[in-house]
């Protein structure tokens, strides 16, 4: 059975490589400063829009996923996201959380008609220490952390009846999160993880470019790819890529 999309994906344009250029003389990084022995904290709030691309088994059926955000978007019945950053001098602990719940009945060749929905709570910890890179502008932050994926998979055919699970998986990463100031309000500031234990294999590929508009107020925008290979053997089973564009607006205090 496929879950057949609609529309074709939306094809993103980002930059590979990281920015690099020298500040011009006048140029003042000072907006991206924490003081010596103070607390720097950024909340950001952001809308993430992925496609889905993978297999999902529910007690031994399974549901080939295909679909493009705009498919996804058609099909989500509420999703909230945030992304916490908290500095004290070179220390640095990163959050993250998603929540989306969305639901669908575009099933190719199911056995009858029915129904594929899944709630899905993604979150991510990490904490490590910032050491600077080689030119001005230019730092690296190196993290350990534990991500965790709840999922509650429901699986419906009319007449048939439905196959639902849950799952709690919690992984061990490690995050490297590069940044390159190249003038004096932006930034690149690329993010990835690596990890497992509860699955075989997960990752995160998030570069990010952000603007800091002055001290306190800034916007993030980029695409993010997260990659998940599960095996419960349960005969609960997932392998899925979630990758689109993200576009946040928050603060720094």
């Amino acid at each position: 059975m496929k879950i057949k999309p609609k529309l074709a994906a939306m094809a993103l344009f980002f930059i590979a490589g990281a920015p690099y250029c020298t500040m011009a003389a006048d140029d003042d990084p000072a907006i991206f400063v924490t003081p010596t022995d103070a607390w720097s904290v950024e909340i950001t709030p952001y809308a993430w829009l992925p496609g889905i691309k993978g297999d999902v088994t529910v007690r031994n059926t399974t549901v080939d996923v295909d679909q493009s955000f705009s498919d996804i978007f058609k099909s989500v019945k509420f999703a909230a996201d945030a992304l916490g950053i908290a500095r004290y001098n070179n220390w640095v602990i990163y959050t993250q959380l998603d929540y989306f719940s969305l639901s669908t009945t575009q099933l190719e060749n199911p056995p009858s008609r029915g129904s594929f929905a899944t709630k899905e709570t993604l979150y991510l910890v990490a904490a490590g220490y910032r050491v600077n890179g080689w030119s001005s502008g230019q730092t690296f932050d190196f993290l350990l952390g534990a991500q965790g994926l709840h999922t509650d998979n429901t699986l419906s055919f009319y007449q048939i009846g439905s196959f639902s699970n849950t799952n709690n998986i919690v992984d061990a990463v490690f995050m490297v999160r590069p940044s390159f100031q190249f003038s004096q309000h932006w930034l690149f500031n690329p993010t990835i993880s690596v990890g497992g234990g509860d699955s075989k294999l997960t990752y995160q590929l998030q570069p990010q470019f952000q603007y800091q508009f002055n001290a306190t107020w800034e916007m993030r925008f980029g695409y993010r790819r997260l990659s998940y290979n599960i095996d419960s053997h349960r005969g609960n089973n997932l392998d899925v890529r979630m990758s689109g564009p993200l576009i946040g607006f928050g603060a720094t205090f």
